[in-house]
């Protein structure tokens, strides 16, 4: 995670702690009476509200920062793969090379089938294989456009 991402993280927990706090404090002078009913809910709006909502997105933000960056990493090891096996992956190669389990890396070549980057082939034998697509073959004339 990068470090403003860590920043992002902690600086929203910070407010929410903030917020929490000081919604608790109004409650306390509220019922020490205090404090009036439409300061109160000033208080809680602005001072206490508005600082958990806001600490909340930061979080919410970052943690789905993090999750597509690990997301890329995890495409990127498979694109490299398939990249050095000739344009062609299957998920046993790609849970045997890299780090990834076979149901994490069956998700992602499903994903980035999906996604249109790899074509869906089946191999004499019955193997399903991912074929990138628009993968030039040796040979493959090239036309000037």
């Amino acid at each position: 995670m990068k470090l403003s991402q860590h920043l992002r993280y902690y600086f929203g927990f910070g407010l929410i702690g903030f917020g929490t706090f000081l919604t608790f404090g109004g409650v306390v002078q509220l019922n020490e009476g205090t404090e009036t009913l439409g300061s109160f809910l000033s208080l809680v709006f602005f001072v206490g509200f508005l600082p958990i909502v806001s600490g909340a997105w930061l979080v919410y933000t970052a943690q789905k920062n993090l999750k597509e960056q690990r997301l890329y990493e995890k495409e990127k090891l498979i694109w490299d793969l398939a990249l050095k096996s000739g344009g062609r992956v299957t998920v046993a190669q790609a849970s045997s090379v890299t780090t990834l389990s076979a149901s994490e890396a069956d998700k992602i070549l499903t994903k980035m089938q999906e996604k249109g980057m790899f074509n869906l082939k089946v191999s004499s034998k019955g193997v399903i294989v991912y074929e990138v697509a628009g993968m030039l073959e040796q040979g493959d004339e090239l036309i000037d456009v």
